[in-house]
């Protein structure tokens, strides 16, 4: 399996539990002969217990740290000014994936992953065809929002009809 597919399939579990955000498991943690992943959380502004994306992002990259054995960092982001220096300052030091959370950081993710080609990149709530350049490193994680809104109307009707 190449490496890409590995931080590809990284990528996807970290937010598959981020957006799982809750639910029981196994209390193993995954093990490899190799180097643990090591994978970078860029927050929003805002803090870690924001009740949003930082929250839940910080949620999945505890639970994939216990579960998969990834050697996970959060980097909280103070102003945007913060943005390049925190994701430069991440793949200088070796990390394998750095997910920004939030729309705010498309440009910087757009330059930082052009300066550093052999560090992957993801970003929520952006489309891959919407980061400056498309970057080959970069993956969007786009959410299906209208679907939960869908069945949270669907619900609100059930319970106006019942009453």
């Amino acid at each position: 399996m190449t490496k890409s597919r590995i931080i590809l399939g990284a990528v996807v579990a970290v937010l598959a539990l981020a957006a799982a955000g809750c639910g029981g498991g196994s209390d193993e943690v995954a093990t490899t002969e190799s180097p643990a992943l090591k994978v970078g959380l860029i927050t929003d502004l805002g803090q870690l217990n924001d009740r949003g994306f930082n929250q839940l992002a910080y949620a999945g990259l505890k639970r994939a740290q216990k579960e998969l054995g990834i050697q996970g960092r959060v980097v909280e982001s103070a102003a945007a000014s913060d943005y390049i220096p925190n994701m430069t300052t991440l793949a200088r030091q070796g990390y394998d994936l750095i997910v920004a959370v939030g729309f705010a950081q498309g440009d910087a993710v757009a330059k930082v992953a052009k300066e550093f080609p052999d560090v992957n990149f993801a970003i929520i709530d952006v489309s891959h065809a919407d980061v400056a350049g498309s970057p080959p490193n970069v993956r969007g994680l786009l959410f299906k929002e209208e679907e939960v809104g869908y069945l949270a109307g669907y619900l609100a009707g059930l319970a106006e009809k019942r009453a």
